[in-house]
């Protein structure tokens, strides 16, 4: 029996170390998670100094921030293998299967939010040092903002699902610091405690809603889904432009990540040579990629 080649999981090929792409991608996620480990300390000192619903909720949120782009790091090291024996396609759907993970912790992070806040609720516990509470979350909202511009960046560049995914919890953020200092303020000034604790029921909702979102693309990644209309449609017009392409067979599509998988019959004179077949093949291959960026593409000639 053939022994299969098991080499460290995370080790990556000198191809995609200089990758421009890989490095990027992986630059951002270190950014995010340094970033944010600044962020989260200043919300948990907010949080334990005004005993606040709405800023317990802000924290455990950019917690797990802190958890997506840590496993964002392994999952980019994982995708960026070449293909082996054993996964002849690569592995670039650890992306995907990486933001499955995020959204069930985000799932738990929701339901401790919803726990925590019906416990201030019936314990009718009151927001204290409003003030300070308010200047830290504005401080970390200046480091968020510089965040979510680099992260913008690297998705403008890299099209990456896991870059988006990671994305996705940082990018309204900005929304719900505003929003905990507007409740908390409000709880305070008014003597509405009631304000703060319903916030943080919001703030729930949103990251169960954000999860939601996220878990419905990688799914749909992990499940071969076809690629759009609009691409195949590009497809089959880069193909009948090759001259020597008498018609389409056939066409299979995927996506994994960032990858197009593109697999296609196409039918040929049956007079043609081998060579002049071949050069087709490659011609055809050649314009597909210039079109479809980021794609594999697989061409089976058939004679007619």
């Amino acid at each position: 029996m053939k022994a299969h080649n098991h080499d460290n999981i995370f080790e990556t090929s000198s191809a995609s170390l200089n990758d421009p792409r890989y490095r990027l991608m992986r630059s951002t996620i270190y950014w995010s998670v340094a970033i944010s480990l600044v962020i989260t300390a200043l919300k948990l000192s907010a949080w334990l100094l005004t005993n606040s619903t709405s800023l317990q909720a802000v924290f455990v949120d950019s917690l797990m921030d802190v958890v997506a782009s840590v496993a964002a790091i392994f999952a980019i090291s994982i995708a960026q293998k070449p293909a082996d024996e054993r996964h002849s396609f690569g592995h670039s759907k650890a992306e995907s299967v990486a933001s499955i993970g995020q959204t069930m912790l985000v799932f738990c992070s929701g339901a401790l939010l919803m726990a925590e806040a019906f416990k201030h609720v019936f314990n009718q516990e009151q927001v204290k040092e409003t003030g300070t509470g308010i200047w830290l979350i504005l401080v970390s909202s200046l480091f968020l903002i510089f965040l979510i511009f680099i992260q913008r960046y690297a998705m403008k560049r890299t099209k990456s699902l896991l870059v988006k995914s990671v994305a996705i919890h940082y990018e309204g953020d900005i929304a719900l610091n505003f929003g905990a200092i507007l409740a908390i303020w409000i709880s305070d000034s008014f003597n509405l405690h009631y304000i703060d604790i319903a916030f943080g029921v919001g703030v729930a909702i949103y990251i169960f809603y954000n999860a939601v979102q996220v878990f419905l693309t990688a799914a749909k990644d992990l499940m071969d889904e076809e690629l759009p209309k609009e691409q195949k449609d590009q497809i089959y017009a880069v193909a009948k432009s090759v001259s020597g392409i008498k018609s389409i067979a056939r066409l299979q599509t995927r996506s994994a990540a960032h990858k197009k998988f593109i697999i296609m019959e196409i039918k040929m004179d049956k007079s043609l040579s081998l060579i002049d077949a071949d050069s087709i093949v490659k011609k055809t291959i050649s314009n597909m990629k210039a079109e479809i960026k980021d794609s594999e593409i697989t061409i089976r000639p058939l004679p007619d």
